[in-house]
């Protein structure tokens, strides 16, 4: 690369050197990572996640195989990158709204909205490993926070009535409920949450209007003693 000195001449420009030639690699590389982990959301919004191939992701992402190798060695590894970069995304919510417990609504109309702008990478969350793994430990940690809550709130109930509310509110707020609602019946994120929300809420509401989930017989067994009179 050539370029004008003062007195006219032709120079060659100085290649950046040490620190500078370093950061320029680095800018290089994530400029590379970023167009390969958009190329990947790119095709899985038409692709099921087994099909995708490494040559469409590089042709896609407007690099060489090669390249898309040199940063994700196989299909997995891409798939487990854009699950990490969805978990990281939702963390960030979390803390900018002081997390679930504290404005619960607001936080999951916030979540499962960018879910609905992300949708590639909930679902590549779901079908990679290292995607499962992040949600069992994400799945672990609300379990334990949201069940000291219910034990504080309903401490005249027994033990398994509220280890099960614990489970069925983590069932209607977790990223499943949100695909399902969302792919399969059409609401919209912040539609979703709302309605997600409500049935948690309504869970809470009927159980302590119950003294708890085995309180009260089954709604069959009580229908059958209804019908016998």
């Amino acid at each position: 690369m050539t370029d004008e000195g003062s007195d006219g001449s032709e120079r060659t420009a100085a290649k950046p050197q040490g620190a500078a030639a370093a950061d320029l690699r680095r800018r290089r590389a994530d400029v590379s990572k970023q167009a390969i982990r958009d190329a990947v959301a790119t095709l899985l919004r038409t692709e099921h996640p087994a099909t995708l191939s490494i040559p469409a992701v590089a042709a896609e992402a407007g690099v060489s195989v090669r390249t898309v190798y040199r940063y994700f060695p196989t299909k997995q590894d891409l798939l487990d990158d854009v699950a990490e970069v969805q978990s990281r995304r939702a963390d960030a919510i979390m803390e900018g709204r002081g997390g679930l417990f504290e404005n619960p609504g607001e936080y999951l109309v916030a979540l499962w909205s960018d879910f609905e702008n992300d949708l590639e990478a909930v679902r590549a969350q779901h079908l990679s490993p290292l995607g499962s793994a992040i949600r069992a430990r994400r799945m672990e940690r609300f379990r334990a926070d949201l069940r000291v809550r219910i034990d504080e709130r309903h401490p005249e109930t027994s033990d398994q009535d509220r280890a099960d509310l614990t489970d069925l509110i983590m069932m209607v707020l977790s990223s499943s409920a949100f695909l399902d609602l969302h792919t399969r019946l059409g609401r919209s994120g912040p539609e979703a949450a709302r309605l997600a929300w409500w049935a948690a809420r309504a869970m809470q509401k009927q159980f302590a209007t119950d003294g708890g989930i085995r309180a009260r017989p089954p709604l069959v067994e009580r229908q059958d003693t209804h019908d016998e009179r």
